[in-house]
């Protein structure tokens, strides 16, 4: 649930009440050995869709995260020799919770299919819930097919698309909903894909600790670092202090806050220039709680607001 408590955090959304609401208490999670029932933490997250107004609340939560930040399970699936060990290690790993096949592998001619039957008879949450599994396992293709790869097709068990156009990555896949399980498609020839944090991390051998500001600002932007990286993070990642790296960055003219706002400005370009996503969609995916908030920031940025900047690449 820790991934889902983190970005009702980052937006400010109270999660103690809507635990409540369904007969848990934040004091609960503390222990990690603490069982809990799946029922009301579907309702849970069903509810706090509702109380931020996302119906993209399962995508939002996996944007706002890292699939290596989901602790030794994570770390484990990204750093596999290949695509089809870590897909076969995810499954592995999840069956150990369940006592029914909830997630499996079938092969038709052009792919494979990653499948996941949620929860028999549990309905409430299952929308929000089915978002962020499917995209948890996009991220997680992703990580060995590279950080542009997006799936053909992807099948929804749920009935709803509610909230699907904030999915950016499906915009250009064959969606189809009420579906006997999700599933989501992989060419096979990237199951023999290896895992791209794997070689980054052999790249950063070699460049740390005289990093470049320019890699750094790469690296951010591929979200090396998780979605939204503080100091701690990166320098933890570099395996070095986090005052000598604001030190090593002081003496090349630049601060972490300014290359995070160069990379922070690099998306919020590329994002903008796609014709079919709006200034509101651009402003979520970059974490902003407001479009106004976005809006201010691009135009210290650009000198230009967001509409001006869309309209300027609209006429070019």
């Amino acid at each position: 649930m820790q991934p889902f408590f983190s970005a009702l955090e980052a937006i400010n959304q109270p999660i103690s009440p809507l635990l409540e609401q369904v007969g848990l208490s934040t004091e609960q999670f503390d222990n990690p050995d603490n069982l809990i029932p799946e029922a009301p933490l579907w309702e849970f997250i069903e509810l706090a869709s509702i109380a931020c107004d996302k119906p993209h609340f399962g995508f939002f939560v996996t944007e706002h995260t890292c699939l290596d930040t989901y602790g030794a399970f994570g770390e484990h699936l990204c750093h596999q020799d290949n695509l089809l060990i870590a897909l076969e290690s995810f499954i592995s790993d999840l069956q150990t919770h369940a006592n029914y096949m909830n997630y499996w592998l079938e092969e038709s001619d052009e792919y494979v299919w990653l499948c996941r039957k949620g929860t028999p008879g549990i309905e409430k949450g299952k929308w929000p819930v089915e978002q962020h599994v499917i995209s948890l396992m996009a991220e997680l293709i992703k990580v060995y097919a590279g950080a542009n790869w997006c799936p053909k097709e992807v099948r929804f068990a749920s009935e709803t698309g509610n909230g699907i156009e904030y999915a950016y990555y499906l915009k250009n896949t064959q969606l189809s909903f009420n579906n006997p399980f999700g599933a989501i498609a992989i060419e096979k020839e990237k199951l023999t894909s290896s895992s791209t944090l794997k070689k980054k991390e052999s790249n950063l051998s070699d460049i740390v600790p005289s990093i470049l500001p320019e890699t750094l600002t790469t690296l951010i932007a591929e979200k090396y670092f998780g979605t939204h990286p503080s100091v701690e993070t990166i320098a933890a990642s570099l395996n070095i202090n986090p005052r000598t790296l604001q030190r090593y960055l002081s003496t090349n003219n630049t601060t972490l806050k300014a290359i995070l706002e160069r990379a922070k400005y690099a998306q919020a370009k590329s994002l903008l220039s796609q014709g079919d996503i709006s200034i509101l969609q651009v402003a979520d995916l970059l974490g902003y709680t407001a479009a106004a908030n976005f809006t201010r920031a691009f135009k210290r940025w650009s000198g230009l607001t967001p509409k001006q900047f869309k309209s300027n690449k609209a006429n070019n």
